[in-house]
C-alpha cells in the first residue's frame, strides 16, 4: 500500500527476543524494474547517530570520557594531525573553525543531545517558499563523482565560523526550555566521530572503525560507508523527489544511486545494511538484554518526556498512531539521506523493533512514517489484547501517486497540539462543522445560480450582438477599440465568461467543503478562478455602468411616476406635451386619475426613453429570467453575508494568534464586503428586470452595475488571504506558526472551518503523537546531509 502510494520500494523487518520477519514491496531500480528484497541493503542516513551516540555512551560506562568533558582537548591533537598530513585542510583545532570564545565550554553531552551551537553542514532548510535553495545539495549533483570529506564539510563557508548562539542554555529539550535551544545539527556528529577516532589512537578520520563497538554477528551485516557512492554498496537507487533547487510547484526526480555525496556525513550518517541488520542494531541499542549499553546508561538516552530529542535518540511515538499510554511510546531515530529515507524504533510496552527502509526523499519524510505507523498497528494487533487498532496516513505533498487521506481530529485536540488551548474556548470550534455544511450549501446553490446567469447572458448576447451598430467610419483607431470594447455585446460576452468562470470557483469550493476533508488543490483553483472571475464580471458591470449611470441622468420629465407600457397594442401617439414649467408645477395624480397610455403624462421622450429595449416576447422572457435568477442570487448571496458573518465573529478574535489566523479574519471580514455588495448589486438588478418584465421602468441597473463593481474590490482581500491560505506556499506559512503540527493542520482546516468535522475516536491519538514526533528536519523542515 504505501510502496504504490509514494510510487518507491518499502521494505520492513521486524524483531524481538524471539522471531524475525521481513517484507519487501516495490522497485528499487526504475532503470531496470528490479523488484525490491528483503536482502535489500539501503542507505539509512541519521539512523547512524544512534551507533554513534552507543559508542560515546561505552567510552562513559568504561571510564574514559565524562559526558561533562569538553570537546576541543580531546579533538584538537587529532585535527592537527590530520592538517599537517592533508595540507587543504585549513584548521587545526575547533577554535580554528569556530573561535575560541565558542567551544570553550562544549561538552560530550551538549553534542549528544545537540544544544552545542555547532552548526548543521546540510543546507536543506525549509525557507518558506514552495522551492528552496540547497547549495550542498547542488555542489554534490553537480560533481557526482567526489563526495566531500567530514573534515571539508566542517571547514564550509556556511559551517565555519557560523556558531549559533542560544542551542547551549540548559541541555536536551524539555518544557522548560525555549525550542530554539535545541539546533538540530549533524556537524555534532561528526565531532563526536572525531571523539571516538582521537580515543582509538587513530591517525584520521578514515582509519577508525565505526563497527568496533558491535557484536560479532553484526559486524558482517553493517557497512560504514567512507568512500564512493551507493552503486558500490547496494543495488538499491536512491530518487531524490524533494523540492529543492526545482521551480517552485515542480518536484526533483534525481537517480543519486553514483552520486558520491551521499555519504559525506560518516559518523553522522554512512550506514548501509539490510533493514533486518538495522533491527538487530536497534535492539542491541535499546532492547530488554541491554547487550551494547546497560538499562541505565540506555535510561540516559531516551528523550525527556515533553522533548523530543535525548542523547542521540528521537522520540518516535508520533508515528504509531497512539496518543499516550504505553503502546504508543517509542524511540529510535529517523534517517534522511539523498535519495533515501528510514526509520527505526523500539517499543518498549511491545519489546520490539521496526525498522522501515525507503528509497525515495520528499521533504516531510511521510512514506517511513505511514509505513511505521501501519506496521506498528498489525504487530501490537497481533500481540496485545489491549490495543485499540487506529488508522494511519500521512499524505504525500505531491502527486507520486493517489492516496486515501485521513478523517479530521476533534477541536480541542486540534486547539491543544497546536499550543492555542489557553487563546481559543474549543466550544465555538464544535459549531464550526454546521457552518461547514452551510458553506457546502451556499456554494453549491451559488454554482447553479452562476450557471443560470451564463445561460441567461447567451441568449442575450446572441440578440445584442447580432443587433449591434459597428463604429463610424471616421472613428480613430483607440475610438473603434473603445466602441466594440464597451457596448452591450462586450458586456454580454464577458458577463457569460465571469459566470462559467465563477461556476468553477464554486463547483471547487463545493469539492472541499461538502468534502469529509480540506482539499487544498481545490481550494487554491476556486481562488485562482474567484479572482479571474470577479475582473472579468468587473469589466461587463463597467460596460453596463458606463450605458446606464448618467449624471445628470438622462431621463425625460412627465408626470406619472412610472411610465406604462403598453405591451399588446400599437403604441399610441401622445399628444403635444405641455411647457416644461408646467410639468414642473403638476402634482402627482392619484392612480385612479392617472392618464392612459398615451395620455398628456407621456412625451415623445418618455416613449424613447421607455423603449429602450425592445419588449418582444423574447425580451420578456428574458426580463423574467433574470427578475427570477437575480432574485433568488440575491437570497443565497445573503446567506453567505451571515455565514461570513458567523466566520467574522470566530476568527477575528485570534486574529493576533498567528500569520494563519490573522488571513483567516481578513478573508471572512472581506468575504462579508463581497457577499453583502453582490447581494445589494442583485437586489437593484432583480428590481429593474422584474419591473422591465412587467412593464415597469424601475431604472436601477446603474446600482446594480456599480454595487458588482464595488463587490468585487471588496472581494479582492478574501481572495489573497484565501490564496495565501490554501496554495502552494500555505504549507510554509503555516510552518512559521505550527511547526512539525503543519501536517496535521493543513489536512485538517486550511479555511479553519474543518477543526470540528471529527467523527472518528481515535484520531486524536494520531494527532497527539504527531505532535511530540521528531525534530524539525528529520520530521519535515531542517535537514542534515545523510540523515
Amino acid at each position: 500500500k504505501i510502496s504504490e502510494e509514494f510510487n518507491c520500494s518499502v521494505s520492513i523487518a521486524v524483531r524481538d527476543a524471539h522471531d524475525r520477519a521481513a517484507v519487501a514491496y516495490g522497485t528499487v531500480d526504475y532503470s531496470t524494474g528490479r523488484r525490491a528484497s528483503t536482502k535489500d541493503r539501503y542507505a539509512w542516513g541519521s539512523i547512524t547517530k544512534m551507533l554513534t551516540g552507543a559508542s560515546i555512551l561505552r567510552l562513559v560506562d568504561a571510564g574514559d570520557l565524562s559526558l561533562h568533558d569538553e570537546v576541543a582537548p580531546i579533538v584538537d591533537p587529532l585535527l592537527a594531525r590530520m592538517a599537517t598530513a592533508n595540507p587543504e585542510q585549513k584548521y587545526s583545532s575547533m577554535a580554528d573553525i569556530w573561535g575560541a570564545e565558542h567551544v570553550q565550554g562544549t561538552t560530550i553531552y551538549q553534542l549528544l543531545s545537540m544544544t552545542s551551537g555547532m552548526p548543521d553542514f546540510d543546507t536543506a532548510e525549509d525557507c518558506g517558499k514552495p522551492s528552496c535553495p540547497d547549495p550542498l545539495r547542488a555542489s554534490l549533483y553537480k560533481d557526482w563523482k567526489h563526495a566531500w570529506s567530514p573534515t571539508k564539510l566542517m571547514g564550509a563557508d556556511w559551517v565555519a565560523q557560523k556558531w549559533k548562539e542560544g542551542c547551549n542554555k540548559v541541555g536536551p529539550l524539555s518544557s522548560k526550555l525555549p525550542p530554539e535551544s535545541f539546533c538540530y545539527s549533524s556537524t555534532s556528529y561528526i565531532m563526536l566521530g572525531m571523539v571516538l577516532a582521537a580515543k582509538a589512537n587513530a591517525a584520521s578520520w578514515q582509519d577508525y572503525d565505526q563497527g568496533a563497538p558491535l557484536p560479532a554477528y553484526l559486524k558482517e551485516k553493517l557497512t560504514f560507508a567512507t568512500k564512493g557512492a551507493p552503486k558500490k554498496y547496494t543495488h538499491v537507487h536512491g530518487y531524490d523527489r524533494t523540492t529543492y533547487n526545482v521551480k517552485a510547484g515542480e518536484h526533483a526526480d534525481h537517480d543519486n544511486w553514483e552520486v558520491a555525496g551521499v555519504f559525506s556525513g560518516w559518523t553522522a550518517s554512512n550506514t548501509v545494511a539490510t533493514p533486518e541488520a538495522v533491527a538487530d542494531l536497534t535492539w542491541e541499542i535499546y532492547g530488554p538484554e541491554h547487550k551494547l549499553l546497560p538499562e541505565k546508561t540506555v535510561n540516559l538516552m531516551l528523550p525527556p518526556t515533553n522533548g523530543l530529542y535525548g542523547l542521540a535518540t528521537m522520540k518516535l511515538n508520533g508515528n504509531t498512531g497512539q496518543n499516550g499510554g504505553k503502546y504508543g511510546r517509542a524511540y529510535g531515530h529517523m534517517g534522511a539521506t539523498y535519495g533515501y529515507q528510514s526509520m527505526s524504533a523500539y517499543f518498549p510496552a511491545l519489546q520490539a523493533v521496526i525498522t522501515v527502509g525507503t528509497n525515495i526523499e520528499r521533504n516531510e519524510q511521510e512514506q517511513p512514517a505511514a509505513a511505521m505507523c501501519l506496521a506498528h498497528g498489525a504487530l501490537a494487533g497481533m500481540t496485545c489484547t489491549s490495543f485499540k487498532p487506529c488508522k494511519c496516513s500521512f499524505p504525500p505533498d505531491s502527486d507520486d501517486k493517489k492516496h486515501k487521506p485521513h478523517k479530521p481530529l476533534p477541536p480541542a485536540t486540534v486547539l491543544e497540539l497546536a499550543g492555542l488551548a489557553g487563546a481559543v474556548a474549543a466550544k465555538p470550534l464544535e459549531n464550526q462543522k454546521k457552518i461547514r455544511g452551510a458553506w457546502c450549501g451556499t456554494n453549491a446553490a451559488t454554482a447553479v445560480q452562476y450557471l443560470s446567469r451564463a445561460g441567461i447572458a447567451i441568449a442575450l448576447a446572441v440578440k445584442e450582438c447580432a443587433a449591434r451598430v459597428p463604429p463610424a467610419e471616421d472613428a480613430t483607431a483607440m475610438e473603434k477599440f473603445m466602441y466594440n470594447a464597451m457596448n452591450a455585446c462586450a458586456a454580454d460576452i464577458t458577463e457569460i465568461f465571469g459566470s462559467l468562470i465563477w461556476v468553477g470557483a464554486y463547483l471547487s469550493m463545493v469539492a472541499t467543503e461538502c468534502a469529509s476533508h480540506s482539499k487544498l488543490q481545490d481550494l487554491c483553483a476556486g481562488m485562482i478562478q474567484a479572482l479571474v472571475g470577479a475582473l472579468s464580471q468587473t469589466a461587463a458591470a463597467g460596460d453596463v455602468a458606463r450605458a446606464t449611470c448618467k449624471v445628470p441622468p438622462e431621463v425625460p420629465e412627465y408626470v406619472a411616476p412610472f411610465p406604462v407600457r403598453r405591451l399588446e397594442e400599437a403604441r399610441v401617439q401622445p399628444a403635444e406635451p405641455p411647457p416644461a414649467e408646467a410639468l414642473h408645477q403638476a402634482p402627482l395624480r392619484k392612480a385612479e386619475e392617472q392618464p392612459a397610455p398615451g395620455g398628456p403624462g407621456v412625451s415623445p421622450a418618455v416613449v424613447a426613453w421607455d423603449a429602450k429595449v425592445d419588449m418582444s416576447k423574447e425580451d420578456l422572457d428574458l426580463e423574467t429570467a433574470m427578475c427570477v435568477q437575480d432574485s433568488m442570487q440575491a437570497a443565497v448571496m445573503l446567506g453567505q453575508f451571515g455565514v461570513a458573518l458567523d466566520q467574522s465573529i470566530f476568527s477575528c478574535p485570534l486574529d493576533d494568534l498567528s500569520p494563519w489566523t490573522r488571513n483567516l479574519c481578513v478573508e471572512d471580514i472581506s468575504m462579508m464586503l463581497l457577499f453583502v455588495f453582490q447581494a445589494s448589486s442583485q437586489v437593484a438588478g432583480a428590481v429593474s428586470h422584474c419591473g422591465k418584465a412587467i412593464g415597469l421602468r424601475m431604472g436601477s441597473m446603474c446600482y446594480a452595475s456599480i454595487m458588482r463593481v464595488v463587490s468585487a474590490a471588496g472581494g479582492l482581500p478574501a481572495v489573497a488571504a484565501g490564496l495565501d491560505l490554501s496554495c502552494p506556499g500555505t504549507k510554509h506559512n503555516l510552518y512559521k506558526t505550527f511547526h512539525g503540527l503543519t501536517p496535521a493542520i493543513t489536512h485538517i482546516s486550511s479555511l479553519g472551518r474543518r477543526l470540528a468535522n471529527a467523527t472518528w475516536d481515535v484520531a486524536s491519538r494520531a494527532a497527539s503523537a504527531l505532535a511530540q514526533g521528531v525534530p524539525a528536519r528529520d520530521q519535515q523542515a531542517q535537514g542534515e546531509t545523510g540523515e
